[in-house]
């Protein structure tokens, strides 16, 4: 009887045919198991798969978008019509519902018209307007809207200052810009030389603006940064003069938001880059407050303030109060305050600060200044203690 025959793999199974064997000689593959044929499903994956991991990372571009899926029928309608659609019927949320839309909804000129549309009711009642400081300026308009254009990444200060000079040169080209920029305080010495309000700019206007309102800090901190000698009867008199000053800080004579608008977290907490600064006192001077009812704002604002008592940021505290947080400090911030703060650098100006001139300060503020100076008199922090003593002579306390 025969043994039963076992089949080895791969053995006997090449062909041997002269044809066969000079197609291997041409491929010049070496002796051994055959190659295996794959099927062209398989083989169409594993070469996908191939080309994917190799296929290098490209722009995300509107035409990449359009060719990978199957459009919508809005989303295949011409841009200008798209355009008319979004503004007629002003829902803000359109652009973010389809990459597409969003992509054709992304442009400086809607950026533009954004803007226009949304702050032309208020920015018309001020513009041109030589507007009393004493009385209270009008700030109704679409906080709302407003508020929801500011959260968007492109709503930056440029962007807004680019469509506030579309505004102008559209709406109130025959506007004479009042001389009065502002500030009170900005007149003590300086005047507006080098600049035209007719032809300069927003930004240029805004710029002029804020480099006043930051040297009106710098001269208010001098004595006390150079002055260590100064007697006082010399600081005495200034320091009254400085805390009129402050509160002529906050007296302005112009409009940029309606009341109501919500400050960005961002320049609420910080960190804060000049652009920042100059971001939130667009806001604040021009009539953005916070709402501790309706929003986190107030929460944010605290943090803020106390992050800016840390890094010794005047400006900063001075516009967080401004913008509302004067009206929740309590003995725990003002506390937080003269432990944090620098002796150093604006440490008097941030007690001016707290309280409005032509008033006496709030009782408790004067128990927590007597209860840090018995508790810091016996720590070497000589400075603090001299300057909290100047501030109480000032209210003859």
């Amino acid at each position: 009887m025969a043994g039963t025959p076992i089949k080895v793999p791969g053995k006997n199974t090449r062909d041997s045919s002269k044809s066969a064997v000079l197609a291997r000689k041409i491929m010049k593959r070496p002796p051994g198991r055959p190659l295996k044929k794959k099927s062209s499903k398989v083989a169409s994956q594993t070469s996908k798969s191939f080309t994917s991991i190799l296929r290098e990372s490209k722009v995300r571009t509107l035409k990449n978008i359009k060719s990978r899926r199957k459009m919508s029928e809005l989303e295949k309608l011409p841009t200008e019509i798209l355009e008319q659609i979004f503004f007629g019927c002003w829902n803000l949320s359109l652009p973010a519902c389809s990459p597409v839309i969003g992509g054709k909804l992304s442009s400086v000129a809607v950026y533009n018209k954004i803007i226009i549309a949304a702050f032309d009711p208020l920015w018309d009642k001020w513009y041109g307007q030589l507007l009393d400081p004493s009385l209270d300026l009008d700030y109704s308009g679409n906080s709302s809207l407003q508020s929801t254009i500011l959260k968007f990444r492109w709503a930056k200060l440029p962007m807004l200052l680019q469509g506030q000079d579309l505004w102008v040169q559209k709406y109130a080209l025959e506007r004479p810009f009042p001389l009065a920029l502002g500030m009170v305080a900005f007149h003590h010495g300086d005047n507006l030389e080098g600049i035209d309000p007719k032809n300069a700019s927003s930004a240029d206007l805004l710029e002029y603006d804020f480099d006043k309102y930051r040297n009106a800090f710098q001269r208010m901190n001098v004595s006390y940064t150079t002055g260590a000698s100064e007697t006082m009867d010399s600081t005495l008199p200034g320091l009254v003069e400085k805390r009129e000053q402050i509160f002529d800080l906050g007296i302005r004579n112009y409009a940029n938001v309606a009341r109501g608008t919500e400050i960005p977290h961002t320049l609420l907490m910080g960190p804060w880059d000049e652009e920042a600064v100059k971001f939130l006192f667009w806001l604040v001077m021009g009539g953005a407050r916070i709402d501790w009812l309706a929003s986190t704002s107030g929460e944010a604002a605290i943090i803020g303030y106390k992050k800016a008592v840390r890094e010794c940021r005047i400006e900063v505290m001075h516009l967080l109060l401004y913008a509302g947080v004067n009206h929740k400090l309590d003995e725990d911030i003002f506390q937080y305050s003269l432990e944090n703060a620098d002796p150093n650098r604006h440490f008097m100006t941030m007690l001016l600060m707290i309280d409005l001139p032509y008033q006496d300060p709030y009782p408790w503020i004067i128990e927590e200044i007597f209860r840090f100076r018995s508790s810091h008199e016996h720590e070497n922090d000589n400075k603090k203690v001299r300057l909290i003593e100047d501030f109480l002579t000032v209210f003859n306390v």
